[in-house]
């Protein structure tokens, strides 16, 4: 994230109380936790020869 968007984000962020803020955190959080979730549901297992190059470190 630029310096600019922060900035943009701390602007628009003041003035809110901490209730306001918890709310908002809540949204968030969840949305992300929820389009991760999403995007596990899709995710497969390493093909062979990957899970044999991770085999190396262990």
């Amino acid at each position: 994230m630029t310096n600019e968007k922060q900035e943009e984000i701390f602007k628009a962020l003041q003035g809110i109380t901490y209730l306001e803020w918890t709310m908002l955190s809540t949204i968030i959080t969840r949305t992300f936790e929820k389009k991760s979730s999403e995007q596990k549901d899709k995710l497969l297992i390493a093909t062979l020869d990957e899970l044999k190059d991770y085999r190396k470190f262990i």
